[in-house]
């Protein structure tokens, strides 16, 4: 099974898609399809036809993907568990707005290539990894549980998907918050201030491995 972060990340983007959306890049995905049989069938060169093959493999690929992310969305909203799925989406999309504000931040204060910024990449990646993990879990309990009626201990299912994804953003906002304190103050103490950096980073990578 897929599980890296560019994976999630980009099916979490499938999902979360409008239906104005979806239908757009199905209709896209439809006319590349059809494009791609006419050019297969109306030469003899041999590129275009494998050209056309490759085309035409990932044009039904992409219609699948926009097809049957958008039959579970519409299963998890009968779901007696879709308040809790929808909290962790909105916690996902919260990450990924504090982790691009704040990588813009080290970056600007540390610079792009410095050590700081690779440790506080890899902490991003492990944020991401859970974050999106969390609300992948969600939608898979919400698929096995169907509608059946809530239950004490499937609540506590998400109970513990939601308060492990809020425990990274709350890492998200002290590591926020350092950020904003160091670019304002007057007297820079990168050490300290690295230090501070490297403990709550270190945090955030606990939480992938538990």
């Amino acid at each position: 099974m897929i599980s890296s972060p560019l994976y999630n990340n980009g099916m979490q983007k499938i999902k979360d898609m409008t239906g104005k959306s979806r239908a757009l890049y199905i209709v896209i995905s439809a006319l590349c399809l059809a494009l791609a049989c006419w050019a297969c069938t109306s030469t003899l060169r041999t590129w275009v036809q494998v050209a056309s093959v490759i085309i035409m493999m990932a044009s039904v690929l992409m219609i699948i993907l926009l097809l049957i992310p958008r039959a579970g969305a519409e299963k998890s909203q009968d779901s007696p568990y879709a308040p809790q799925l929808q909290q962790l989406v909105l916690l996902n999309h919260d990450g990924q707005e504090k982790l691009s504000r704040i990588r813009q931040l080290v970056d600007t204060l540390f610079g792009a290539g410095s050590l700081t910024a690779a440790r506080f990449s890899g902490a991003a990646q492990s944020a991401l990894s859970v974050l999106a993990g969390n609300v992948d879990q969600g939608q898979r309990a919400v698929a096995a549980f169907g509608s059946d009626s809530p239950t004490k201990e499937r609540e506590l299912v998400f109970s513990g998907y939601i308060r492990e994804s809020q425990s990274v953003l709350d890492q998200l906002d002290r590591l926020l918050l350092l950020l904003v304190q160091y670019d304002q103050s007057q007297d820079h103490d990168a050490e300290s201030v690295t230090a501070q950096l490297e403990e709550i980073t270190s945090t955030i990578h606990l939480y992938e491995h538990n």
